[in-house]
């Protein structure tokens, strides 16, 4: 009976000591997002890049067209995400602001790294009522899916001892 016992208490020991130094199993994942921003951006009153001189074809009170002279202002503007190049016919500009609204692809990646490392624990238990009836040491292997446990105890009413197993499983 006693060979029964030790030989047990080895082979619960073995399967434990095996799987605790199994190495750990990582798992990735990866989630991309993908969201539209809306870009707000305001041009004030810059200076143009470039002025020439044209002519422009206007139509007079007799209805002919007469050519007038005029300066061309040329503007190249550079935004967060885009480039803008104007061109206005004017005698003399005043004022120029322009409200932009802009839209932007983000993409965003993540990725994250999830590792199966296997657990050891140490705990007991203890049994009884008004008195203790037995109690016992056990050692618990566990990852992400499985409990399994073994140990060694010792009942107190019937003075004999008993090896506990325990294996749990997660929902």
């Amino acid at each position: 009976m006693k060979t029964k016992i030790i030989l047990g208490q080895f082979i619960a020991i073995a399967i434990l000591v095996f799987l605790l130094f199994q190495k750990p199993k990582i798992f990735t994942k990866t989630k991309t997002v993908e969201k539209i921003v809306k870009v707000y951006d305001t041009i004030n009153n810059t200076l143009p890049a470039e002025i020439k001189k044209v002519y422009v074809s206007v139509k007079a009170k007799n209805n002919k067209l007469q050519k007038k002279e005029a300066r061309k202002f040329i503007y190249k503007d550079t935004l967060k995400n885009s480039y803008i190049v104007s061109s206005i016919f004017a005698d003399t500009i005043y004022n120029r602001d322009i409200n932009v609204v802009t839209i932007n692809k983000e993409k965003t990646i993540e990725t994250i790294k999830i590792n199966n490392k296997p657990r050891f624990y140490i705990g007991g238990t203890a049994n009884g009522l008004k008195s203790l009836n037995s109690a016992s040491i056990n050692a618990y292997y566990g990852n992400n899916r499985v409990l399994i446990g073994s140990g060694y105890g010792f009942d107190v009413n019937k003075k004999q001892s008993f090896i506990p197993v325990t294996i749990a499983f997660k929902f």
